[in-house]
């Protein structure tokens, strides 16, 4: 708990959500302001109006993935939406769902919906506030260690694809318990966007960190012609995700800054935090850039895309990481005649790879290696067992007209299968 909070005389008293004696105990007389930031599900929502009924102002905090397009995408769905303007409170939203897992890519927005449904039905002074990649100290993925890792790895560059400017619209926590301070003061049965008053792209917020950090490296902005996966970041989207925020401006809410002054802490915490060797909640999504001249790569024409959940707990299409430093590289030659490198997967260790992350010439590569996976189903009950092997090329120097580099290997024992 920050102690800031102790010292004001807060406290913290654990609880199941799903034990509501336990809750309401740790509720006592009631409350001025309740806010729930685990109301995942109607179910969710409906335990949840015992509690609201017995509190000044009640918030729940819910997603920018609860809205479609006019197509009917959203930020889980397989087609990326496309937003022409910001979103308003007004943009229809994903059909509620009872029946869906809210953890999975198609259950979360809609079972944010159908809790939305039950609390602003309840005639109870609830409001709604939909952010969109809350950041700040403890979030949670951390998205913004993503860059910061490849900051402290020493890289001198770094790869975006779209070149950069697609975007998804950033909520600092400070300016979320802003809003959240506005509308204590102002119970009602609404529903409110929630994000930071400016929407930076992913190179911009790249840049962001990095100038934080004090550190640079070259830019290499790639366009849809780059091998799938490469240059991607936790805020890549082929079209800008904006919302609009205007209803809360118009309640009298401040926001407490724009991204770049609410973020230092954040980044901060994450150097401290892999100096230290704790664990980080982070994304899956990698690369970045910063300050200095962008290079453009791949430039001829071609289409991609990608989402992302928000808030969801468990419901991204990404998986989280592992520890520090695992990660496995993806290497294509580009059109100058260099070997572009970048993190696609984390399977391995850094000394397994083959070349750092960046972009090197042809020639300074002196060696690649190529691991295989197998899986191994065992007469004697039939139990599964993962084998690796790895195999190694030397080359010395390597040039574009020996590109790409194969392997074969020769499988010893028939029960094997590549996977």
């Amino acid at each position: 708990m920050p102690p800031e909070l102790t010292a004001a005389g807060g406290k913290f008293v654990a609880a199941d959500r799903a034990d509501q004696a336990r809750v309401r105990a740790a509720l006592g007389a009631g409350a001025e302001l309740l806010v729930d930031c685990l109301c995942f599900t109607a179910a969710d929502a409906r335990s949840l109006l015992p509690l609201a009924a017995n509190s000044g102002s009640t918030v729940v905090i819910s997603s920018r993935a609860v809205y479609v397009d006019a197509a009917g995408h959203h930020v889980n769905s397989d087609v990326p939406p496309h937003f022409a303007t910001p979103i308003t409170e007004a943009q229809p939203t994903l059909a509620p769902t009872t029946d869906t897992d809210y953890r999975s890519r198609e259950g979360y927005g809609a079972s944010k919906v159908a809790a939305e449904q039950v609390v602003l039905e309840s005639g109870l002074p609830v409001t709604v506030l939909r952010a969109s990649q809350i950041h700040g100290v403890g979030a949670s993925p951390a998205r913004e260690w993503a860059v910061v890792k490849r900051v402290m790895d020493g890289r001198t560059a770094l790869l975006l694809a779209r070149r950069g400017v697609g975007g998804v619209h950033t909520t600092a926590a400070a300016n979320l318990a802003a809003l959240i301070e506005t509308v204590a003061h102002r119970p009602g049965t609404r529903v409110l966007n929630s994000a930071d008053p400016d929407a930076p792209s992913a190179l911009e917020i790249c840049r962001t960190i990095a100038g934080h950090l004090g550190h640079e490296w070259e830019e290499v902005l790639l366009d849809d012609t780059a091998p799938a996966g490469l240059g991607r970041t936790p805020w890549d989207s082929p079209h800008p995700i904006v919302l609009d925020t205007s209803a809360a401006t118009a309640l009298g809410y401040r926001p407490a800054g724009t991204y770049a002054s609410t973020i230092a802490p954040a980044l901060d915490w994450l150097v401290d935090a892999a100096r230290d060797g704790q664990p980080l909640p982070t994304p899956t999504t990698s690369r970045s850039t910063s300050t200095t001249r962008p290079r453009t790569r791949f430039s001829r024409s071609g289409s991609g895309g990608s989402g992302d959940d928000g808030e969801g707990r468990g419901a991204s299409r990404m998986e989280a990481p592992p520890a520090l430093g695992d990660d496995v590289h993806l290497a294509v030659p580009d059109p100058d005649g260099r070997v572009v490198v970048d993190e696609v997967d984390r399977e391995v260790r850094p000394l397994d790879d083959a070349v750092g992350p960046g972009v090197v010439p042809f020639g300074e590569v002196r060696e690649y290696r190529c691991g295989l996976r197998y899986q191994s189903k065992r007469p004697n009950g039939g139990s599964t067992v993962v084998a690796s092997s790895t195999c190694r090329s030397a080359v010395s120097p390597m040039t574009s007209a020996e590109w790409p580099v194969r392997w074969r290997l020769k499988i010893m024992d028939p029960a094997l299968t590549p996977t």
